[in-house]
């Protein structure tokens, strides 16, 4: 799998992508806090246009921003 990259914007990565049949399909992202969503999760989301967006964070309660979940990752973890 080969990811699109601009090398202008070297600070653009993910952690984790989820793929089927060699596409992407999900994308994880992984922080300490509940904060924002990545802007890079965010543009590799829309661009390559993948089923689901998630950033997992250490606590905190399950949000929707758009298509990206952000939820705490032992909830996420406990489906695996």
């Amino acid at each position: 799998l080969s990811l699109p990259l601009d090398p202008t914007h070297t600070d653009r990565e993910i952690d984790f992508v989820i793929t089927e049949r060699g596409k992407p399909f999900w994308l994880v992202e992984t922080k300490v806090s509940d904060g924002d969503v990545s802007p890079a999760l965010r543009y590799f989301h829309e661009r390559l246009g993948t089923r689901k967006a998630f950033q997992l964070v250490r606590a905190g309660s399950v949000r929707h921003h758009g298509d990206v979940i952000v939820l705490p990752a032992d909830r996420a973890l406990t489906h695996i």
